[in-house]
């Protein structure tokens, strides 16, 4: 008996160990693809085109968080130090009459977010003011919840630590929803700021030339169109920038317009693609 519960203590304390890892890097995950979703949604749709025709995969992504997640990270870190200290000071303060202070409050910041947002704007999490709200009255009622746990004064909860603990788990799920929508908003505000640095570094965006066995833009009369060859038929067709190529589309625009005035999607199977030389690109406009 004594060895099955040593096994089984051993089984816990291993599964602990591994949520406490295995956690985090879930959340960190879905965080980066979020937000790297959110801002490349963003960024496209300034320009009238949905994301989702350029095919982008999980590891695309995932991939393209790096530069968002290297901004935020550290911000990141030093707002849970700062909450971490925060929640540390208090408890060993032994404010436990704070608790039904904490509770309430937290929950009316909660709920008052909830309903401003979603009668104000329409949605739920549609702006960023509310859904901060929304977080730091997670924040606090999650405070209050722990300043109970702490002295195991449960008032009309009982002796009962099962209810407790999960409303610690349904806390840190709306922490988690909080955390998301606000992450959202910025990704967005950061890929419209990526449409505006891209529509003033036209210049600096690659020039490509398209030879189709068929001449293309007829609406576009600055595309320089001519003949290559008469059989089999091909046209070449200059003065393109790229904006971007993914999934085998190329999408590209008139040199002389800015993309917001039209995007032409390309099927790469189509048609042959050549960079013209001499070309150099500010990676500064991606990021």
């Amino acid at each position: 008996m004594a060895t099955a519960n040593s096994d089984a203590s051993d089984f816990t304390r291993r599964w602990e160990a591994v949520a406490k890892v295995v956690a985090p890097l879930a959340a960190l995950t879905a965080i980066a693809y979020f937000v790297s979703w959110q801002r490349t949604m963003a960024l496209y749709w300034e320009f009238g085109i949905d994301s989702s025709v350029l095919g982008f995969t999980t590891t695309d992504y995932l991939l393209r968080s790096v530069d968002v997640l290297t901004r935020v990270v550290p911000y990141g870190l030093l707002l849970i130090s700062i909450v971490a200290f925060a929640f540390v000071f208090v408890l060993k303060q032994d404010l436990r009459g704070l608790a039904w202070t904490a509770i309430p409050v937290g929950f009316l910041l909660t709920i008052g977010a909830f309903i401003w947002d979603n009668s104000r704007y329409g949605a739920p999490f549609s702006n960023v003011f509310p859904s901060v709200i929304f977080t730091v009255g997670v924040l606090v009622g999650w405070l209050g919840l722990a300043l109970l746990r702490r002295g195991e004064h449960l008032g009309f909860f009982g002796k009962s630590d099962f209810l407790t603990v999960t409303m610690s788990v349904a806390m840190g799920l709306l922490l988690f929803v909080g955390v998301m929508a606000t992450a959202g908003h910025y990704a967005r505000s950061l890929g419209r700021d990526q449409a505006k640095r891209i529509e003033q570094s036209v210049p600096q965006l690659p020039s490509v030339t398209l030879l189709s066995p068929i001449p293309l833009f007829d609406s576009w009369p600055s595309v320089d169109v001519t003949t290559v060859a008469d059989e089999p038929p091909l046209f070449s067709h200059r003065n393109l920038k790229l904006l971007v190529h993914a999934d085998g589309r190329y999408l590209v625009f008139p040199a002389d317009q800015s993309p917001r005035d039209g995007v032409s999607v390309i099927n790469g199977d189509t048609v042959q693609v050549t960079f013209e030389p001499g070309v150099s690109v500010d990676t500064q406009v991606w990021n």
